[in-house]
């Protein structure tokens, strides 16, 4: 068991269906559902019933996701005092294409800010592709959001997320 699946068992019960949960989590909704599958095959537990299209938590379930919360509260109080003792001053440049800054800034920068409060976050406004890949080089910019493909010199890590209508 680690972190992540207790990240996921809590969203999970949070918002009762897969689909919500793995939305929150910016995952595919059928790697949540392995997991949790994995999870309560580890434990020997059910921790969720399915129920038409949701799913509701189990009387075991109940206990595994308070302690679950439990111990998230603790990671993120722990994770609270590292932060004071480190400057605050950490800042993350990010240049974005016009088409992606909307779904930047409404979805993604929220839930990064909520897990690193002491850093500052910038958006690197850029006309394209080729203006994103210019900010990177020119270390304008520390990551890069922009339509594939880019050139082959850069890291690149394809997003599975779904545009939403």
């Amino acid at each position: 068991m680690n972190l992540q699946q207790l990240r996921y068992v809590v969203a999970t019960a949070e918002h009762r269906t897969m689909t919500d949960a793995a939305r929150s989590l910016y995952i595919a909704q059928p790697a949540l559902s392995r997991a949790i599958r994995d999870l309560e095959r580890e434990l020997g537990m059910t921790l969720f019933a399915r129920s038409g299209r949701g799913v509701v938590v189990t009387a075991q379930g109940r206990r595994v996701v308070k302690l679950a919360r439990e111990a998230l509260d603790a990671v993120h109080e722990i994770e609270g005092l590292a932060n004071q003792s480190t400057p605050t001053d950490a800042e993350l440049r990010i240049a974005s294409t016009p088409s992606l800054e909307p779904g930047l800034a409404g979805r993604l920068l929220p839930a990064y800010a909520a897990e690193h409060p002491g850093v500052r976050v910038h958006i690197v406004r850029c006309d394209g592709r080729d203006g994103v890949v210019s900010a990177i080089r020119d270390q304008r910019a520390d990551l890069g959001l922009t339509d594939l493909p880019v050139p082959t010199d850069l890291i690149t890590h394809p997003s599975n997320a779904r545009r939403s209508s």
